[in-house]
């Protein structure tokens, strides 16, 4: 995702660097999206799968865990925003950045049909649009029988809906979102040395069909679920062969931890370093095919995710989910 912005914004429309290497990145890396509300439905059924956990403090925990870097990084860009005006006489990157804006961004709801378009730090729409998405497995997690039939079930009602009316991606979000679900429920049918065998056969037979069969790998649901999902049943396999120790998945969770800080930080980065190109009088096609420059970028917003992470996300998660009593229910010691 990061390569992905880098090649779209960094230089306003600049050659991005190797295209005719990472034009994969280029070109199919917002299927990115797709694939993280597929892996917050495998995670969300691995932590809240086996738990009673209330509406509030379920609610609490994902306030606790999204809004504080997002506040943060809102801020940021829009005092970046400011700057940049100063400096070179308009806004960079995302067009809306009015008051009316900011107040969808603070109220989390960005991307639910009030905007007029992509504003402030603009990737949080994607994070944005999956809080219905959440309220919805909550209401199944505590009402209805959550397994892998009810979550297929669920992810192909979202998949008609997408045939009749589109709502801003919710459709697809909640699709991919339960067949995460779904994928989750899944590996836990057969013994983990089998399904894996299973899994790697049947993503083995997918490749082999998609260089046959052009056509069946045209659909991005398809590719995503092919290429991601059996590799999730993997995953749900092999950490069973650790017991009681959850080794694999745990480790799959902290990795959505950090993706959400790269996610969030890399623009504001990004107009940072727009910034400093400009005051000092730097022209930013020197960013232009510059593999370098990207490189570094890239380090640099890692590294920075991470000390967000450690030294400011994490100590506020504890700060505000201390406000809500924990569930009596939870079993996993994954923070989500």
């Amino acid at each position: 995702m990061i390569d992905a912005e880098w090649g779209t914004h960094s230089a306003g429309g600049l050659v991005p660097p190797v295209p005719s290497l990472l034009w994969p990145i280029y070109d199919y890396g917002s299927l990115g999206v797709q694939y993280f509300w597929m892996i917050s439905g495998f995670i969300f059924a691995f932590v809240y799968g086996k738990s009673d956990i209330g509406l509030t403090e379920f609610f609490g925990r994902r306030v606790a865990r999204l809004y504080p870097l997002h506040i943060v990084t809102l801020v940021a860009v829009a005092l970046c925003q400011m700057v940049l005006i100063i400096l070179v006489g308009t806004a960079l990157f995302i067009p809306a950045n009015d008051l009316y804006h900011f107040g969808l961004n603070l109220l989390f709801i960005p991307s639910l049909g009030f905007e007029a378009g992509p504003s402030f730090n603009s990737p949080i729409w994607s994070v944005a649009i999956e809080v219905p998405i959440y309220l919805l497995f909550w209401i199944c997690l505590r009402y209805l029988p959550l397994n892998t039939g009810t979550a297929l079930i669920i992810a192909a009602v979202f998949f008609l809906l997408q045939r009749y009316i589109t709502f801003n991606h919710l459709d697809y979000c909640g699709m991919m979102f339960f067949i995460g679900v779904a994928i989750f429920y899944a590996s836990q049918w057969f013994e983990p040395k089998a399904l894996s065998v299973l899994a790697v056969a049947c993503f083995l037979g997918w490749v082999v069909g998609a260089s046959v069969f052009p056509n069946i790998s045209s659909s991005n649901t398809v590719v995503l679920v092919m290429s991601f999902g059996l590799p999730l049943v993997i995953l749900g396999a092999l950490d069973r062969l650790w017991v009681g120790r959850n080794m694999i998945l745990d480790r799959l969770a902290a990795f959505g931890d950090l993706s959400y800080s790269i996610y969030l930080i890399h623009l504001p980065l990004l107009m940072l370093i727009s910034i400093g190109m400009a005051g000092l009088g730097l022209d930013r096609g020197l960013l232009s095919g510059n593999v370098t420059a990207m490189l570094v970028y890239l380090g640099i917003t890692i590294w920075v995710s991470h000390l967000s992470l450690t030294w400011f996300e994490a100590p506020a998660r504890r700060w505000l989910r201390s406000a809500f009593k924990p569930a009596t229910g939870m079993t996993k010691s994954v923070e989500s």
